[in-house]
């Protein structure tokens, strides 16, 4: 059975300009992946162009139920 590893997912871009919008900021960058917080939980985003879907419905629905305030 043949998988199509090509499923389309969402530009990173795309991805950190909504956790922006959420009220989450960049906590600091790793090699792979970077922090994103929203003062009281943290995620980790791949740092690829192109994210999974799975992975970044998961990240929006962790940032959609714990929103955080607008930094300054």
């Amino acid at each position: 059975m043949y998988v199509d590893r090509c499923t389309v997912g969402m530009r990173k871009r795309e991805l950190t300009r909504r956790l922006s919008g959420l009220g989450w900021w960049k906590e600091r960058d790793g090699r792979r992946h970077e922090k994103w917080t929203n003062g009281r939980v943290v995620t980790t985003v791949p740092r690829h162009v192109e994210i999974n879907e799975q992975t970044a419905s998961a990240i929006l629905r962790l940032a959609e139920t714990n929103p955080g305030r607008r930094r300054r």
